[in-house]
């Protein structure tokens, strides 16, 4: 387990006091706006993406405002954690360029089959040539594990983590699709194109994601 989640567990934090979420979020830049509006759209909306909902800064425990809705909005847990965690769903997420939580759903996709894990491992090679699709894995596992209903509740304004071996699963996908990802590096460099509004069509997704059921 990592230090990270190691502090989570010992240290009975409380969601409290966190104000507004400023995330950016992907959104859409009118087609005619300047190339400085767009590339300041596309920067902070990379920030978010890499952001985690829970951090580590100086032995202090940081946590993002989205961590608190994902455990008390109920609209946005059923999106965030469905029943059953599906194909369609995952690439409608990538085609609205819903990138964190996209991830998210091919973390949970990645364990049920042979035929998943390809193509999640294909998934990632493409969009890394589009972002640093390692820090992006990261941030979405620490924004979205720990509301988790298989994992963790509520109790009191502090998480209850009930499930910590479920969170430990979780991590080791992470780290199986991390480390998969540094080593193709190795033999091929992503050429990353310029992040200024980049749309679904420029990433080469494989068919058979795009077509899954």
């Amino acid at each position: 387990m990592s230090r990270l989640l190691f502090i989570l567990l010992l240290s009975g934090f409380t969601l409290t006091g966190f104000g507004q979420d400023k995330t950016a979020g992907p959104g859409n830049v009118a087609p005619d706006s300047s190339l400085a509006v767009q590339e300041a759209h596309w920067v902070a909306w990379q920030k978010d993406l890499y952001e985690m909902g829970v951090s580590v800064q100086h032995d202090s425990l940081r946590i993002n405002p989205i961590v608190k809705q994902l455990f008390t909005d109920s609209l946005l847990r059923q999106v965030a954690y469905p029943a059953t965690y599906t194909w369609p769903a995952a690439v409608g997420l990538l085609q609205r360029m819903e990138l964190k939580q996209a991830f998210w759903y091919m973390i949970n996709l990645y364990p049920t089959d042979s035929t998943s894990r390809n193509l999640v491992m294909q998934s990632m090679l493409a969009y890394d040539r589009m972002i640093d699709i390692n820090k992006a894995i990261l941030s979405s596992f620490y924004t979205y594990a720990l509301a988790d209903p298989r994992i963790g509740r509520l109790v009191n304004g502090k998480p209850d983590i009930r499930h910590p071996d479920l969170l430990d699963k979780q991590l080791h996908v992470v780290r199986e699709i991390t480390e998969y990802v540094t080593g193709y590096r190795k033999t091929q460099p992503p050429t990353r194109f310029n992040l200024v509004n980049p749309g679904p069509a420029q990433i080469n997704l494989p068919s058979a994601v795009r077509n899954r059921r």
